[in-house]
């Protein structure tokens, strides 16, 4: 029998997952995640912050709803000047932050009481630290990864049109770089989930995350 965990990415495709459904089961949410939960009952088991852009205040706000809830959070250490201790937040290291330079075995921590990586993103980062806390299947949802421009200061890439604005949709060299980073990046985990017995499957319709088998998410409900 395994030991599920839903990942939970923001991509557009979210906001057409019927997110109520697994609203009794683990899963793993980030960021900004908050915005959706005017349009479900679901909210995440865990919660990740990983991200330099929380000095934004739109996000501060929008990160700090999913903190209050009292969910479990793990969250970067040098966020601490904003996100103060609390009985539900448990700082962790962000090691190789960078999206760039091709990532190494030794990179993926076993422990994330030590640290976990975040190499190519708050989604590698949540996948780590699921495996961490013992879940052998990961289910990804909201794991779009076909990143487009912004048009008309409409952010395409997220559940949210609002949810990246500022952040560089706007600059066709950042969207090519997130969508090398995308293929980089699942690769590796690939690899390193496959090497400790943990099982990834993608249930995002139209995902660009072409490593994992495709499910859908009514078949394995």
């Amino acid at each position: 029998m395994t030991n599920r965990c839903y990942v939970i990415g923001n991509g557009p495709s979210l906001k057409h997952t019927p997110l109520d459904k697994i609203k009794d089961e683990p899963s793993v949410a980030c960021n900004r995640i908050s915005l959706i939960y005017p349009h479900t009952e679901w909210r995440p088991t865990y919660f990740v912050v990983a991200t330099v852009n929380i000095m934004n205040i739109p996000w501060y706000v929008d990160i700090m709803k999913t903190i209050y809830l009292g969910i479990e959070s793990y969250v970067w250490n040098v966020l601490r000047t904003y996100i103060r201790p609390r009985k539900n937040v448990h700082y962790m290291e962000c090691h190789q932050t960078g999206i760039v330079t091709p990532a190494k075995d030794g990179w993926w921590h076993d422990d994330i009481d030590h640290a976990v990586t975040h190499w190519g993103g708050s989604g590698t980062a949540m996948m780590q630290i699921a495996a961490g806390l013992g879940y052998d299947e990961l289910v990804l949802l909201g794991f779009d990864a076909n990143w487009k421009l912004a048009i008309d200061g409409y952010d395409l890439n997220h559940f949210d049109n609002t949810y990246g604005i500022g952040s560089g949709m706007d600059r066709p060299g950042k969207i090519s770089l997130w969508n090398t980073c995308a293929k980089r990046s699942h690769k590796w985990i690939k690899k390193m989930t496959d090497q400790r017995g943990i099982t990834v499957l993608n249930a995002t319709p139209g995902s660009g995350i072409k490593d994992y088998p495709m499910v859908n998410l009514e078949d394995i409900l």
